[in-house]
């Protein structure tokens, strides 16, 4: 029962009995005819507007459907081979031809009113005819107007396409992109910048850096070296005047930031010093590109402001080598740890090859530590001690001394807790400077006080590691 009342609730509303045309359009000898249709909550004048908006997309369209249309592509080399590019740019400029149709009138139009459990909205039908001779005249002034349109774009697109075939890569890149530039500043031209921005965002996806195979694997701190990148168009084609930023990872240093790639495609990274030695400092290479005066733009151009971007952040690379300290080299180094128990110190052998390893690590040269060596004295710095370590060929040392209390239970926490004195000198042997000297305070908690001690070696030895550079 209810649905018999919903019919006839809708039908109530019927702006007469639907015209046969709506679904079979009229046909005649002097005029072409197209339904267009819309719906909507709006006001039923709005919703006829839109729905004769709709007629003349179809009438636009079926001009576009012309072969006349794909003819015209076909004479412009420079555009006709991309298939993409002539179905956005067609769009484009069927999109305007809408708005420019004239000669279109309006012969019939029909509606419904709609009340949805209280939402109310009309479908509207609209019968639209533009006489043949109309249709005739508006088909050649479209085609007249895309020959104009592409005339003009053709013949940018000849110039960055000529770049690109002498191979040069950032100047073909820079004449496109004067070219998307200059047909935004003009309205009638702005179907124009699609062209451009496509044309430069696949070059860009052709571009590669890659590390020259010639980089060394290994750099000294002190000394520096170059790690240089192969700039390509195609993976062959070198590219001149790139800028490509650097960017040093897993280390710190003085680097050159950024370098414009020679006339073989080479772009060098010039690396003066490094702080650290390891074996995965890393330089990250990327294509220095950026599009200012886009970014000031209305939003419907952002999008390709960001397609740009994107395709220039992929053109990157990297190479990783190893630094290396000529300088710690040639200074023999020896290392001695202890643990400092009332009011005297003791060997602690573990934390010693720990601190051994950090520094071999780092490109130290070791020497084993000599025996007869009084500890309390070489802490002390005794000269005396010194001496024998020189003598041994030794030419710095490094002591590291921990200091702490015992483990006290904490019933807050419901842990032991035990706190450590870290500290560290390096000390040249021959004259007794301290070189370099660091401490730290460190903090042991485990649930058991056995567990302070098989805990110690693992937290002293990672403090180590931040201590020793």
């Amino acid at each position: 029962m209810k649905k018999w009342f919903i019919l006839l609730f809708l039908f109530s509303f019927v702006f007469g009995a639907e015209p046969s045309w709506v679904t079979n359009p009229k046909k005649d000898a002097k005029f072409y005819y197209f339904v267009g249709y819309s719906e909507d909550i709006d006001t039923l004048a709005n919703i006829k507007d839109k729905a004769f908006y709709n007629a003349k997309t179809k009438i636009a369209t079926s001009i576009f459907e012309e072969t006349e249309v794909s003819k015209i592509f076909s004479t412009y080399g420079n555009i006709s081979g991309d298939v993409e590019l002539q179905r956005n740019y067609t769009e484009e400029i069927k999109s305007k031809s809408t708005v420019q149709l004239t000669g279109v009138e309006i012969e019939d139009f029909y509606y419904e009113e709609i009340d949805d459990d209280g939402l109310k909205f009309y479908k509207v039908w609209v019968l639209a005819k533009i006489s043949k001779t109309n249709f005739e005249n508006e088909r050649n002034r479209i085609l007249a107007e895309l020959k104009r349109k592409l005339e003009l774009v053709d013949k940018n697109l000849e110039l960055a396409e000529s770049e690109l075939k002498n191979g040069n890569i950032i100047a073909s890149l820079d004449a496109y992109y004067t070219a998307a530039l200059s047909s935004i500043k003009v309205k009638e031209r702005r179907d124009e910048f699609v062209v451009y921005i496509s044309k430069m965002t696949k070059i860009l996806q052709n571009i590669q850096i890659a590390p020259s195979p010639d980089n060394p694997k290994q750099i000294d701190s002190l000394n520096g070296g170059n790690i240089k990148f192969n700039v390509l168009y195609q993976n062959k084609v070198p590219i001149a005047n790139a800028k490509v930023n650097f960017i040093l990872r897993n280390n710190k240093g003085n680097i050159s930031r950024q370098a414009i790639s020679s006339s073989d495609g080479i772009v060098s990274c010039n690396i003066e010093s490094l702080s650290d030695v390891n074996n995965n400092s890393l330089v990250y290479a990327r294509l220095a590109l950026d599009f200012p005066e886009l970014s000031d733009l209305e939003p419907e151009y952002k999008t390709f402001y960001n397609t740009l971007l994107d395709a220039v952040g992929k053109v990157n690379s990297s190479y990783t080598f190893s630094v290396i300290s000529s300088r710690n080299k040639k200074l023999a180094t020896t290392v001695i740890a202890v643990i400092e128990e009332k009011n005297s110190y003791k060997i602690h052998r573990n934390l010693t090859s720990e601190a051994q390893s950090i520094l071999i690590s780092k490109g130290y040269s070791i020497k084993k530590f000599p025996s007869g060596i009084d500890i309390n004295d070489l802490v002390e710095m005794d000269k005396n001690e010194l001496s024998i370590l020189e003598q041994n060929g030794i030419k710095q040392a490094l002591v590291v001394v921990v200091s702490g209390e015992d483990p006290l239970f904490n019933e807050t926490l419901n842990r032991y807790i035990a706190n450590y004195n870290l500290s560290l000198q390096l000390i040249d042997v021959a004259s007794g400077e301290i070189i370099n000297s660091k401490s730290s305070r460190v903090t042991v908690t485990s649930a058991t006080e056995r567990g302070i001690s098989t805990s110690f070696l693992s937290v002293i030895s990672r403090e180590l590691k931040k201590l020793i550079k």
